[in-house]
């Protein structure tokens, strides 16, 4: 749910409507092309679909040609957590 939240209190934030998001995956699931992954633990799966949203990946391989777009610092995701050394590429 915090991922379709417009209030930036996710990291990823989804910018489309949460019920329509739940209707295609399911659909896509159901349509049998794709499969659940197991994930780090029996009860977590993963399911790997197209991306239909205007999302954008929360990873980046670092490369020689956007080495020097790197950020680094300390930073908490609220104020009760301690901030830890984090590493991102300016949006």
């Amino acid at each position: 749910e915090r991922q379709f939240r417009p209030d930036g209190s996710s990291s990823s934030p989804i910018d489309h409507d949460a019920a329509d998001f739940v209707k295609r995956i399911n659909a896509l699931y159901e349509e049998g092309g794709k499969k659940l992954v197991d994930g780090y633990a029996p009860f977590c799966k993963h399911l790997f679909v197209p991306n239909f949203t205007p999302a954008s990946s929360g990873a980046v391989k670092i490369t020689g040609e956007n080495e020097h777009l790197l950020r680094s610092g300390y930073q908490a995701r609220t104020e009760k957590e301690l901030p830890v050394l984090t590493r991102w590429f300016p949006k």
